[in-house]
């Protein structure tokens, strides 16, 4: 809300995360991580029709929909932890996820949570006729055997790598280590 004061007659929809209940196994950036906020232009603000997180309070997915005389767009977001380590504790954002999934009786990944979570949104907005936008941080780079998932997951939803728009030697790489672009992790789709 205190962004609103900064930009007067904005609208901000907030798919935030719960805390996790102890201060152990990460530390407090570890018990807050996921979420996600849309911060609509006061043009804009007046089109905000639904904000809708996903169900596992964590904020991993969410969207929302943004509706004009003319058209409509489905916005949406992921966060796809990255592969889990052996030492995460019972606060880091896989273990959480992991354990929101196995309550549901859910045979997923935390990948395949999130994948599945929008695939679901995404294909009850195009029965509708509007435009899709997806994007977020997917911890998998395209051109790796791991992103080979997040490749053919968006060949399956026809939905195009806005990034694969440049020149391969110049698409952008938005994970760094050091310092130095690395790969290619995050991700704009339409």
């Amino acid at each position: 809300a205190a962004i609103k004061h900064f930009i007067p007659g904005s609208a901000v929809a907030l798919h935030s995360t719960s805390r996790h209940s102890t201060k152990t196994a990460g530390g407090a950036r570890m018990q807050t991580m996921g979420g996600a906020m849309y911060i609509l232009a006061p043009r804009c603000a007046n089109n905000l029709r639904h904000s809708q997180p996903d169900g596992s309070n964590l904020g991993v997915a969410g969207y929302i929909t943004l509706s004009f005389s003319s058209t409509t767009y489905h916005i949406s977001h992921g966060y796809v932890p990255p592969p889990a380590q052996t030492n995460d504790g019972p606060a880091t954002l896989n273990q959480r996820l992991k354990a929101h999934i196995a309550a549901r009786g859910l045979a997923l990944s935390p990948q395949q949570y999130v994948l599945r979570q929008l695939t679901n949104w995404i294909t009850a907005a195009r029965s509708r006729d509007v435009h899709i936008i997806t994007g977020g941080d997917f911890n998998m780079d395209p051109t790796t055997p791991r992103g080979l998932t997040l490749q053919h997951w968006a060949q399956n939803l026809a939905l195009t790598n806005i990034s694969d728009q440049q020149e391969p030697a110049h698409a952008p790489k938005t994970h760094m280590l050091g310092g130095i672009p690395h790969s290619r992790i995050d991700h704009i789709y339409a």
